[in-house]
């Protein structure tokens, strides 16, 4: 792990994910566990990148290393409008991507879709009442458990050797072949496709914002589960195999488009007017551009 920290991440949230979520998925395996082993190995699953990130970092760097890896969630002072950007961009563009595909003939959205949750077809509460609820199970089982690896470990040492947008390219690559553990298989199966290149084109988004972030992994953890919030009050992601896959299909044009637009802009090297801190680096507390 010391020599090659990065392999070692990925080889180990891979494992811990897939292995926990066999557990949890009965007919996985030739024994299963009881009911509430499943649930705590279900849950625990989402956490294979953070707890992955979190051993790679103490083998390698030692105490220095985790302090190292978790002090950009301290980087919260980086302009008003990258929290207004990361709130409202999923919003916005989840909200065209359902309009245009009811102007294609498709169905209007159902805002608010508690099915999404796993919650049922209908849930006769208060959507604004369950809203602090949904964000909090999304940013723990989501933000933390994902972007602690995804872009607290892995980006900067990516960034290190590549170019901002080749380093983006390999993490998504990467990180879209982790949802589809036993679990998940079979909710994502019939879009796999389009869910590669949406994960891909994610990544590329957060790699952007990231880097004129300063390396915030305070602001990744809320892109992400912002992100995944807006799939529930405007609902584009299938939800099972008889789902219409076209909002998301047209969503995940959207983002492509607005990757070509910040390549096209920013160019594919840095993407920042200040270098984000390379891995052991302590960062610097300053207003982001």
């Amino acid at each position: 792990m010391r020599r090659h920290p990065l392999p070692a991440f990925f080889i180990l949230a891979y494992a811990l994910t897939f292995m926990l979520s066999a557990l949890a998925t009965p007919g996985r395996l030739p024994w299963s566990l009881p009911a509430g082993a499943r649930l705590a190995a279900q849950l625990l699953a989402h956490y294979g990148p953070a707890a992955a990130a979190v051993i790679v970092a103490l083998a390698s760097g030692g105490p220095a290393g985790l302090r190292d890896l978790l002090r950009p969630l301290g980087e919260w002072r980086v302009g008003l409008r990258w929290y207004l950007f990361i709130l409202l961009y999923p919003l916005a563009t989840n909200l065209i991507a359902v309009n245009v595909n009811v102007w294609l003939g498709g169905a209007p959205p159902i805002y608010f879709d508690a099915a999404s949750l796993g919650l049922g077809p209908g849930l006769n509460v208060s959507p604004l009442l369950i809203l602090p609820v949904v964000f909090l199970a999304i940013l723990l089982q989501a933000g933390l458990a994902e972007e602690i690896g995804w872009r607290g470990f892995a980006l900067p040492r990516l960034q290190a050797r590549y170019s901002a947008l080749a380093s983006a390219l390999i993490l998504g690559a990467l990180w879209a072949p982790w949802h589809y553990h036993p679990a998940q298989w079979a909710a994502v199966q019939p879009f796999v496709g389009w869910h590669i290149v949406a994960v891909v084109m994610m990544s590329v988004l957060m790699t952007w914002v990231y880097n004129h972030t300063r390396g915030s992994l305070l602001i990744a953890i809320l892109f992400h589960t912002f992100s995944n919030l807006a799939d529930w009050v405007i609902p584009v992601m299938p939800v099972g195999t008889g789902a219409d896959p076209r909002p998301f299909a047209i969503l995940t044009l959207i983002n492509a488009l607005v990757v070509g637009l910040i390549v096209a802009v920013y160019g594919p090297r840095h993407w920042r007017r200040e270098p984000v801190p390379a891995p052991g680096a302590m960062p610097e507390r300053s207003l982001a551009p």
